[in-house]
């Protein structure tokens, strides 16, 4: 759904999203963790990142390189020779997560990237999304059901309800404009 959403627009980071050659090059700026993806079962975390990062056309030695940052970034060396299928959903979403950084996206598309986790790996992966957006010069599209993750996540909020934009700016502005007390009820008359 998110792509879809993004390519509705004419251009991405200049690209004509209508040329296919631009599409290509659009690809390149984008990485996408879905939310109900997982890494496959029977490769180690090392195997499958290089796996997608070949799959990506990243130059082998690039994805090495890549691999070892992204193992150490994500504290993933502990879980190397553990095949996928092993894993807890948590570590699997890691996994994923650090397969949509291997080629250095501009772009990254995050959807429900909080759900199904524990308390506990819930804020180990908030410490990951800071991270993420506060070291890079990256935008971060993230989805969510929870206006929770909007507070402490997102500087900038897009209500899309049945395929329309509702409103867009910060929580305080989107508040502001419905006239509302919080939030929630900012939200509940936009969507009603």
């Amino acid at each position: 759904m998110f792509i879809i959403k993004i390519f509705c627009y004419r251009k991405v980071k200049g690209y004509d999203t209508k040329n296919s050659y631009h599409s290509r090059l659009i690809k390149k700026e984008i990485g996408v963790v879905p939310e109900k993806q997982f890494p496959v079962y029977w490769l180690t975390p090392p195997e499958f990142l290089y796996f997608m990062g070949r799959l990506s056309k990243v130059p082998s030695q690039v994805v090495k390189e890549r691999i070892k940052e992204l193992m150490s970034m994500f504290d993933l060396e502990k879980k190397s020779s553990t095949i996928c299928g092993k894993l807890s959903t948590y570590w699997r979403k890691v996994v994923v997560l650090a397969s949509a950084l291997l080629h250095n996206p501009s772009i990254l598309l995050l959807d429900n990237l909080f759900s199904e986790l524990s308390i506990g790996t819930r804020q180990q992966m908030v410490e990951y999304f800071h991270e993420i957006k506060n070291v890079s010069n990256r935008t971060v599209v993230f989805s969510t059901h929870n206006a929770a993750d909007l507070v402490t996540l997102c500087d900038t909020v897009v209500i899309i309800h049945e395929g329309v934009i509702k409103a867009h700016g910060t929580m305080n502005e989107i508040i502001e404009k419905t006239g509302k007390k919080t939030f929630s009820q900012a939200y509940n008359a936009l969507i009603s």
